[in-house]
């Protein structure tokens, strides 16, 4: 599948456990300095605009995977590395997701298998970062995180495909230790995926780095227009409810019934002359 790429792509060391939980401690790595926002990339996707705020959407064949963030820089760096996803609150949602892929750079073919833990909590109004921080979700760092990456910047998008949705349950995944690559090497990051017939439509995809040992005052998080949005199918059919019939489908029924119902009377009426 085509990619569209913002930024630079990520490359995961091999030190990546295959099977990770959430919350699990990172350890410290080297790191030279702080990164600009996170850029998130999604299979075709590109920017969605509405009302002067924008994500990142597929508004030609609907979300798919694979899925990723990248990060601006002049060199690799080390830094712990999450995923937060945040679903709308009227879906029924699962106990836990799960991220699979490929780590990137000289590990490039093992896999990843990274769980979420359970839901952190419903998150309804105010800035993602302070939600994260009140539940304990980026340790270390009671500042929060730059961009604050607002409530307000996404519900109007999950509305779009989900009119019910007053709030999102969040989840978070710890990838741990991660190697950020730059450019000019797009494709050596994880494309990342996940169960999108479990994951509801509507849902958002963000990504918070930190850098271990360092004493920052806070995580470096997803630009908010460029956070991946799950909006479904294309525009004009994902709106549509199954199984209901088609007015000319209810005519030729119809019709087929009548017919049906004369053909019985005749014959009811010729068995008894």
């Amino acid at each position: 599948m085509a990619l569209a790429i913002s930024r630079n792509a990520l490359t995961v060391l091999g030190g990546l456990t295959t099977a990770l939980a959430l919350g699990g401690p990172a350890a410290a790595g080297p790191v030279t300095s702080v990164p600009d926002p996170l850029g998130g990339f999604c299979s075709g996707c590109s920017t969605d605009n509405m009302g002067g705020n924008s994500v990142l959407a597929n508004t030609t064949t609907g979300f798919a995977n694979p899925w990723g963030f990248t990060v601006s820089g002049s060199s690799a760096q080390t830094f712990d590395f999450r995923i937060v996803l945040a679903v709308p609150d009227n879906k029924q949602v699962q106990s836990t997701y799960t991220i699979t892929g490929t780590q990137g750079g000289p590990s490039n073919n093992q896999a990843i298998n990274v769980a979420t833990g359970t839901s952190l909590g419903e998150w309804n109004s105010g800035a993602l970062d302070n939600f994260l921080v009140a539940h304990g979700a980026l340790p270390g760092t009671p500042s929060g995180a730059s961009p604050t990456n607002s409530f307000d910047n996404f519900l109007p998008f999950t509305q779009t495909v989900d009119s019910g949705a007053t709030g999102y349950s969040v989840y978070e995944a710890d990838l741990g230790n991660t190697q950020i690559a730059t450019n000019p090497n797009p494709g050596s990051g994880p494309q990342l995926s996940t169960d999108l017939s479990k994951l509801p439509i509507g849902s958002m995809i963000f990504a918070f780095l930190d850098t271990p040992g360092s004493g920052n005052s806070s995580w470096t998080a997803t630009a908010s227009s460029e956070v991946p949005f799950d909006n479904g199918a294309p525009p004009g059919t994902q709106q549509s409810a199954p199984g209901v019939p088609e007015p000319t489908s209810l005519a030729l029924l119809g019709t087929a019934l009548a017919g049906l119902g004369l053909m019985y009377r005749r014959r009811t009426a010729g068995g008894t002359a």
